[in-house]
């Protein structure tokens, strides 16, 4: 996954494999990544435009790239 992929949300969050994670209303949906960062302690995070809205996520919410921008 890269900056400019074109990419589908799914929630990996606690308890979604029960059907009531935390973000159930945002599972299907396409976004674009727009940066990818690693911070001081190693996590990973993507930034995403997704809705009409940037939010920052675990890379792991995305795991499904659409559209490779490659």
């Amino acid at each position: 996954m890269t900056v400019g992929d074109l990419v589908r949300f799914k929630d990996v969050s606690s308890f979604a494999d029960r059907g009531h994670g935390s973000f159930p209303q945002l599972n299907g949906s396409t976004g674009l990544i727009v940066s990818h960062d690693v911070d001081s302690n190693g996590a990973a995070s993507v930034l995403v435009l997704m809705n009409g809205t940037l939010g920052k996520w675990h890379p792991s919410y995305f795991k499904e790239v659409i559209n490779a921008s490659r």
